[in-house]
């Protein structure tokens, strides 16, 4: 085995800033942005309407991966349901069983990462529900 040429600590910050995505079309950085704003209008003026206070912070996120990444792992459809539906059980979970509003939260963020990554629907911005 050879070992590794070693680098100066400006290669390796250099390395750390490299960009390793394709250039991306206008058009589609023009439909991933509109998307977003017409998702998050959506549910804005749902929250609107019903006087319901939806997450709006949490579908920000949703749209920005939905919308900019598109094909990642993260945005498809299972992993957005799934990481939703898995994050609101564990958030009332907690916050029935926890009296502290911090320490509710703090459980169930982390139970929803725990119970996302064994069902490999992880989902981040789904964790922010409970915050």
């Amino acid at each position: 085995m050879t070992a590794q040429p070693h680098r100066t600590p400006a290669e390796y910050l250099r390395s750390l800033l490299r960009r390793r995505e394709r250039p991306i079309k206008f058009t589609a950085v023009m439909k991933g942005g509109l998307g977003a704003i017409a998702g998050v209008a959506m549910v804005g003026g749902l929250a609107n309407l019903t006087g319901l206070p939806l997450l709006l912070a949490p579908f920000g996120a949703t749209s920005a991966l939905l919308f900019g990444q598109p094909s990642s792992r993260l945005a498809q459809p299972i992993n957005v349901m799934g990481g939703y539906l898995i994050a609101t059980i564990a958030c009332d979970a907690a916050f029935f069983l926890f009296p502290h509003a911090w320490l509710a939260a703090a459980v169930a963020v982390g139970l929803a990462v725990i119970i996302m990554r064994w069902a490999r629907v992880t989902h981040p911005p789904a964790c922010a529900m409970p915050i």
